[in-house]
């Protein structure tokens, strides 16, 4: 099932809800995402860790767990990882973000997510 429809399947069917909170989702993503690109640049994997932590919450708490699971990974893989490792997980974040964005906006011009 797409996580769109799980997400407003537990709001009871409300779209303009659903609406709602996938927007603010989008916008704290774009801060998130704006978190671990510093703490990548500033080598601080504490914060790294602690970003992907909050962006993974957010991310599950929309039933985008496939997004949750990279941020996960790179929770967990902060501590040790060499940066290059680390840069290249981001990306992967980052990719799967924008693909998340495309199928909303996507689903927003049949006016009910697909």
């Amino acid at each position: 099932m797409n996580p769109f429809k799980e997400l407003n399947a537990s709001l009871g069917g409300d779209w303009e809800e659903t609406n709602t909170i996938v927007r603010l989702f989008f916008e704290s993503a774009q801060e998130q995402l704006n978190n671990l690109n510093q703490a990548l640049a500033q080598e601080d994997r504490e914060q790294i860790a602690y970003a992907a932590h909050q962006f993974a919450g957010a991310s599950g708490t929309c039933g985008l767990t496939e997004l949750s699971g990279l941020l996960r990974e790179l929770e967990h893989a902060a501590p040790q990882a060499d940066w290059p490792q680390l840069a290249q997980q981001l990306n992967r974040i980052r990719d799967g973000v924008t693909a998340i964005r495309s199928q909303w906006d996507a689903s927003q011009s049949n006016n009910a997510p697909t």
